[in-house]
């Protein structure tokens, strides 16, 4: 009987070891879980408020752009994230062309520009997650007209993490309408010479890296250093007139990696003096705004 009941007592004993080690087992699991839980929905939180500071910090691009050494900032609380600048993130190269009409070849062509750009990325943290490529603000064609889409495309995507990415690899066109345009003072009369001509304005908001530097809450800041205008002279149609080409095609022309767009424009291609008719030429106003990015930790 003695035996027995040692028997019996050592198996409670070690009933009362296996059931506390399942439940000990248990609680870890479950308090393993609930912080994985946590740490998710925190980074993925840090994620979300970084959509919005980055919109904010296309705004701020876009508003300082337009007067030099004017300037903004925002804030980021990262833990697990941060930004960065990418240097030559795309390539493109922006040609003029005008035309008799649409559908006829081209009698000029001139190269605008070309340039490397850059890009303002942030990177989630390794537990935020982004479903694809989709866009928060803007577009990604490489050329707008009249301002109907903001210079700025700021879109979230997945390569090797989650990123929100600002890219400005675009450019925005105007046309004025005619203007009278100088073209110096007069030898004999010593009064300023005027002729109508067709002005249209192309702008470009470029990206340069100023210092980086600091962790933790981090503040990136956006400045104009310069703005830098250059003209560009497209003439007129030889045979321009009422009976022959009343108007021409200024056809602007991108090409942003493997991909080309192009933009049309009908100008007159002619005026009147009041005596003659005199050929309409298009100047284009190619307006460069030199944004700095810098940040640093705070």
């Amino acid at each position: 009987m003695r035996r027995i009941r040692k028997k019996k007592g050592l198996s409670e004993v070690v009933t009362s070891v296996i059931l506390t080690g399942i439940m000990l087992s248990i609680a870890l699991i479950a308090m393993g879980f609930a912080n994985n839980m946590f740490a998710i929905q925190s980074e993925s939180t840090e994620f979300d408020q970084a959509k919005n500071i980055m919109t904010n910090l296309a705004e701020i691009i876009e508003h300082v752009s337009t007067k030099q050494d004017s300037s903004g900032y925002v804030k980021f609380n990262s833990r697990t994230g941060g930004p960065s600048f990418v240097r030559n993130a795309k390539s493109l190269t922006i040609t003029v062309q005008a035309l008799h009409t649409p559908d006829t070849t081209h009698y000029h062509s001139q190269n605008l520009f070309s340039v490397q750009c850059n890009h303002l990325k942030y990177r989630g943290g390794s537990l935020a997650t982004a479903a694809g490529k989709y866009f928060i603000r803007g577009t990604e064609v490489p050329i707008l007209s009249n301002n109907n889409a903001s210079m700025g495309c700021v879109y979230v995507e997945q390569s090797d993490g989650a990123w929100i990415v600002i890219d400005y690899a675009r450019v925005n066109v105007l046309n004025l309408g005619k203007f009278n345009f100088s073209k110096g003072i007069s030898a004999t009369t010593r009064l300023p010479i005027f002729e109508l001509v067709n002005i249209v304005q192309v702008s470009y908001i470029n990206l340069i890296p100023g210092t980086f530097s600091g962790s933790g809450s981090i503040y990136v800041v956006a400045k104009c250093k310069s703005l830098q205008t250059s003209y560009y002279r497209i003439p007129a149609p030889p045979d321009a007139g009422p009976t022959t080409f009343p108007t021409y095609v200024i056809r602007l022309s991108a090409s942003l990696d493997s991909s080309e767009a192009n933009f049309d424009m009908i100008v007159p291609s002619y005026y009147n003096n009041g005596t003659h008719n005199l050929p309409m030429d298009t100047i284009i106003m190619f307006v460069q705004s030199n944004v700095e990015i810098s940040y640093f930790g705070g």
